[in-house]
């Protein structure tokens, strides 16, 4: 569900995931989040300021590159980004991904490498 609201103090309140493209910083702190909550963060590094917030913020990811694409020095999710990025719409890059067997192997929030454990309990 799709929720676009400017009510900060309800809009968020009952929503477990967050998908956060284009809030900064400054913005989603006004917000009153659900204590638990997945917030998943697209384009920049979010750090949540409440103090009751309780839930996982994911602001990176980590992938498993195929060999043929890996170059020395350079992160593998940013070399895959630039591969997908000359697609045009959302169609080939999902085509790409699955001929290239792309996988998330890990999610990354404000403290270092977020474990499944992690992301189970914040759901209970």
């Amino acid at each position: 569900m799709l929720n676009i609201s400017n009510n900060r103090k309800k809009s968020l309140l009952k929503s477990q995931i967050i998908i956060n493209m284009d809030f900064p910083e400054e913005l989603i702190n006004k917000y009153k989040i659900f204590d638990n909550a997945i917030i998943i963060n697209i384009n920049d590094k979010i750090n949540l300021q409440s103090k009751r917030f309780n839930g996982i913020n994911v602001n990176y990811y980590k992938i498993n590159l195929p060999e043929e694409y890996k170059l020395d020095k350079f992160m593998d999710e940013i070399v895959y980004e630039s591969l997908i990025y000359t697609k045009n719409n959302y169609k080939e890059i999902s085509k790409k991904i699955m001929q290239d067997n792309i996988k998330i192997i890990g999610l990354i929030g404000n403290n270092g490498n977020i474990s499944k454990n992690e992301i189970v309990t914040s759901q209970i």
